[in-house]
């Protein structure tokens, strides 16, 4: 043995001895304390026997409620004084000794009281000691290892201790906490500590990174939970020492996750994933942790589901935390069926209604936020989670959960947006409400939404029509781009879900028999214009170089992310060009017939700059090209620039000082060392990495729709197109001057039922659409649009359009190719 060998041996040992001091000095404490009995008396009534204790009770300098015994004597003396009789002498003689033992009992509750105070003052200075110890102990001293076996020796002697059948509550409820202090620190060791000095103005505060666990590590901790959950579920529990327990099993599950299993929500909602076939060590302890739970059945099944149901605020907080992380570990769904079977879904879908008057007041900026916030929040994170399987999302549908949120009046209550303190504040209370909603939307639409899906995307549209004015109007409102990040991400929550129902359509009789006319033209309504307004925003959301550079310019000036602006930017203009696509593509009823959106025209107009104010303008071709244009220069450019990034994380170790402040900006402190600059720079290249990645396959589905919308409006225009001398009379976007006789005719319910859009390649407003006739073009608006595609569509551009690619897309990249080549024939023929 090597002498550092033997150093870290006497070390160990060392740290073993502490270890066997703490829980000696815990083992003095006796959790179990006698009470005294009830009073049993023969002349004295007990209530108002307890009614003059009370009134001499008082607390002392050490907070301890004591009686005082004096002061009950007298009152007492004074009741027996009136039994002077000589009939009251045996009346007399058992009240005195009813007032020996009351006083008697007075006594024992004041010692009682202070031996309790006494032990509760020993557990904080024990645990107190433990945390100092903890934390003050140097690494050299206690390495990690050797931390979490003396937290985990530590925590099972507190929890076997705890559950004891003699403990007393009111001295096992104090160690409910220390369990919960215990696990959050074997939690931490389990993480990549940050250094504290290793931060960039606030905007770097840690490096967790959460290292790989083994079964090893994880097995005596599994003991320990199974000890908390029999503790948990013993009868007469107070809801504080739940609450705690909760915590701690929250902690324990969270722990057991698969390190950035952030994006398993993402890979549910589209990307196709390889399953290996070997399992992996979380994936294991996930069916360890459901089994371990399975054993106790329907009683914590019960006592969770209560807890989340009429359980206290922060009770019920933690119990809805509980039952999301158990329902995304359990494959089986047994949690869910048990959840269905007893009501417990009903129950939650009914909530909402009940807790609509709380909530309503909680968007009061001047009051503190409720309790009914942070139970709304997690609840509807709970049932987000359950709507990812469709199982889940089916029963959501079946217990009318939309339908209950589509009636909630607060919903309603949208604040008005302004630039004062008090309205951006109401406005934020909104917001923290209604994203929850649109989350939900969104889950139930990745599960269930698509063609085939009709009902879920009618429901959801059913929701966002009850409450169009606060949540869809008033989003959709144009205005110029802001860099109110807040304000951005509802824009692209709204807009998503949007391009996801786009294709859904009220009017088949087939689907939908029993929609009164009246509803059904209501309906069709709000859908025209929230049509209207999304294609208005297109242009809006797509700005040249120059533009975003005030952005950028902006944005630092009041402290925000330009990063994530530009993306989320981005990606509401993605998802308004795939509401484009897709109501195309839905309106479409053949190959020969083409849903037209966008006029004939290649030249910019009035209608691409932000702030324009008329909805009913038509959008040209010519923003499709400028947005084509764009996007492609700046896919580039991002790409080029992500590829630097990576080439200097893998070559790291070599950059100078100079290069990491560049990737710092300057902000390395002067205290920190080459090793921790190179960690810093690492790390922020990681998150741009991270950010342009997503940036690019934005990007990316914004030139695949923009091209294909391009391709079948050119495509039809040039080829299938029959110009007139007679330009056709438009519906979604009306021109001015059109007659008042002819604006009241487009309200009949046949031409308000069948034409949807601007421009229709059919009759002008007839239902054949089987035979491309005119569609009301003049001749010269179809000469000009061939003479200008080719200058906009030259050769060395599309073939940029061919050399785009992205890896995450694989071989979907080849999908631009046919378009272009398409493109190509059409210009050269033309």
């Amino acid at each position: 043995m090597s002498v550092l060998d033997a150093s870290a041996s006497v070390a160990m040992s060392s740290q073993r001895k502490e270890l066997s001091k703490m829980l000696k000095t815990f083992g003095v404490l006796d959790l179990v304390q006698e009470f005294p009995n009830p009073l049993t008396l023969e002349q004295f009534i007990p209530s108002i026997v307890e009614q003059a204790i009370s009134s001499c009770e008082a607390t002392n300098e050490h907070g301890i409620i004591q009686c005082d015994v004096k002061a009950l004597h007298n009152i007492l003396e004074a009741s027996c004084t009136t039994l002077s009789s000589s009939e009251d002498a045996n009346r007399k003689q058992l009240a005195i000794a009813d007032m020996q033992n009351i006083l008697q009992n007075a006594m024992d509750r004041n010692m009682t009281r202070e031996t309790v105070h006494a032990k509760l003052s020993f557990l904080t200075g024990w645990r107190h000691t433990l945390e100092v110890a903890l934390t003050a102990c140097p690494v050299d001293l206690l390495s990690k290892e050797a931390r979490q076996e003396v937290l985990l020796s530590t925590l099972q002697h507190l929890v076997n201790t705890a559950r004891s059948s003699d403990a007393t509550q009111e001295l096992t409820s104090p160690i409910a906490g220390i369990v919960l202090m215990i696990i959050v620190q074997i939690r931490a060791s389990f993480f990549g500590d940050a250094d504290p000095n290793i931060t960039l103005d606030g905007s770097i505060s840690a490096y967790e990174t959460k290292q790989e666990i083994s079964l090893a590590s994880v097995a005596p901790l599994q003991v320990v939970v199974r000890g908390a959950m029999e503790w948990l579920l013993q009868a007469g529990l107070p809801a504080k020492v739940r609450t705690h327990l909760y915590t701690a099993l929250l902690y324990y599950l969270q722990l057991c996750q698969k390190p950035n299993d952030s994006d398993k929500k993402k890979s549910r909602h589209g990307n196709l994933m390889l399953l290996a076939s070997s399992e992996d060590i979380y994936a294991r302890l996930n069916r360890d942790n459901l089994q371990l739970l399975q054993e106790y059945g329907d009683t914590f099944m019960d006592l969770l589901c209560k807890d989340a149901s009429s359980g206290y605020g922060v009770c019920r907080v933690l119990a809805f935390a509980c039952l999301d992380a158990i329902h995304q570990i359990d494959t089986h769904q047994t949690w869910l069926q048990y959840m269905v079977k007893n009501g417990y879904m009903a129950h939650i879908a009914h909530s909402f209604s009940q807790e609509d008057a709380s909530l309503q007041e909680s968007l009061d900026p001047n009051q503190d936020t409720p309790r009914s916030v942070f139970i709304y929040e997690q609840k509807m994170a709970l049932l987000c989670s359950i709507a990812e399987t469709q199982g889940g999302a089916r029963a959501i549908i079946d217990c009318g959960i939309l339908t209950q949120l589509a009636e909630c009046n607060f919903l309603q209550m949208r604040p008005e947006s302004n630039d004062s303190e008090l309205g951006s504040s109401a406005l934020s209370r909104y917001q923290q409400l209604l994203f929850p909603t649109f989350h939900l939307c969104s889950a139930l639409l990745a599960t269930l939404g698509g063609q085939s899906h009709h009902e879920v995307s009618a429901l959801v549209l059913q929701f966002l029509l009850s409450h169009v004015n606060p949540i869809v109007n008033s989003v959709l409102k144009s205005q110029a781009i802001h860099t109110d990040i807040q304000a951005l991400t509802e824009l692209k929550l709204l807009t998503s879900i949007l391009s996801e129902t786009a294709g859904q359509d009220f009017s088949d009789p087939t689907m939908y028999p029993s929609i009164p006319t009246p509803v059904l033209l209501d309906i069709q309504g709000h859908l025209m214009r929230i049509q209207r307004q999304m294609l208005f925003l297109l242009p809006s959301f797509f700005l040249t170089d120059q533009l975003l550079k005030d952005l950028e310019t902006k944005s630092k000036e009041e402290g925000s992310d330009f990063g994530q602006i530009l993306t989320l930017i981005h990606e509401i203009g993605s998802n308004i060009l795939t509401y484009a696509r897709v109501v195309v593509a839905a309106r479409s009823p053949d190959a020969d017939s083409t849903f037209l959106l966008f006029s004939p025209s290649l030249a910019e107009s009035s209608f691409g700059n932000p702030g324009y104010d008329d909805h009913r303008r038509q959008p040209a071709l010519g923003a499709l090209m400028r947005i084509l244009h764009t996007c492609v220069s700046r896919f580039i450019a991002q790409r080029d620039s992500m590829s630097q990034q990576e080439w200097k994380i893998s070559n790291i170790e070599t950059l100078s000082s100079q290069d990491l402040n560049e990737v710092i900006n300057g902000g390395t402190p002067q205290t920190m060392s080459r090793a921790q600059e190179k960690k810093v720079a690492e790390f922020i290249l990681k998150q741009s990495v991270q950010q342009k990645t997503h940036l690019l396959e934005c990007l990316y589905n914004v030139l695949e729709n923009c091209l294909l919308l391009l391709w079948q409006h050119v495509d039809y225009y040039v080829l299938r197109a029959v110009p007139t001398e007679t330009a056709n009379a438009n519906i979604l976007f009306p021109s001015r001057n059109q007659s008042d006789t002819h604006q009241r005719s487009l309200r009949k319910l046949q031409e308000f039922s069948e034409s949807f859009v601007g421009h229709s390649s059919q009759t002008e407003f007839g239902s054949n659409f089987s035979t491309p006739k005119s569609a009301g073009l003049r001749k010269e608006t179809i000469v000009q649009l061939k003479m200008e595609l080719a200058s906009s569509l030259p050769d060395h551009f599309l073939k940029k359009l061919t050399n785009i690619e992205i890896p995450t897309k694989g071989t979907a990249a080849s999908f631009m190719q046919p378009i272009v080549r398409r493109l190509q024939h059409i210009v050269k023929l033309h």
